[in-house]
């Protein structure tokens, strides 16, 4: 891990970690209260802590502030495998706004939604690769390493239709839970 850094940053989602390197690649960004990917931040929070480089925090903040294209700007250095790059790519083709499910993303690739499933969950920089935008065959949440609630948040802000609004309920995987992040569109009191 020599020459890289990691950063913390505030977002209306919460704390991420972003982790880049001296050209200000972006190796790893996760959200720090997530506890599903907290074996995968281990070894970034040994790294030195740094200021967020500007690119970094201006396109994150951009991207909030709705410029839905603006992480497109940034420079990932992803290592994985073949297929988890194949995967990876496809992924970051789906624009914002829009969604495809595991099996049509699975069916175009030539492999089992599982196996698309599990190359999405290695994504180490979900936003910037959106694997929000993958969804069950029904179009429902399924499964989010950072929540289901945040993902709808995300597709949401993005303004795919037929998302619920986050003062509603979100469906989890262990059962109903609230929703904790606000509306992206709600107005300000």
């Amino acid at each position: 891990m020599l020459g890289r850094q990691r950063h913390h940053l505030d977002t209306p989602l919460g704390a991420v970690l972003l982790v880049s390197d001296a050209q200000q690649r972006l190796h790893a960004l996760e959200f720090l209260d997530a506890p599903a990917r907290r074996p995968s931040l281990a070894g970034w929070l040994a790294l030195p802590d740094a200021a967020v480089p500007a690119a970094l925090a201006q396109a994150l903040a951009a991207y909030f502030a709705g410029r839905l294209d603006a992480l497109q700007a940034l420079v990932p250095h992803l290592a994985g495998s073949d297929w988890q790059q194949t995967v990876w790519r496809a992924v970051s083709r789906i624009p914002p706004g829009q969604t495809r499910s595991y099996g049509a993303l699975g069916a175009q690739l030539g492999r089992h939604p599982r196996a698309v499933g599990n190359a999405n969950a290695a994504n180490p920089i979900g936003l910037v690769i959106p694997c929000h935008r993958l969804v069950g065959h029904d179009g429902g949440l399924a499964g989010y390493a950072w929540g289901v609630a945040r993902k709808a948040w995300l597709l949401r802000h993005e303004g795919v239709p037929g998302i619920q609004s986050q003062a509603a309920e979100c469906a989890g995987p262990t059962g109903t839970v609230k929703c904790s992040h606000p509306d992206p569109h709600a107005s300000a009191p």
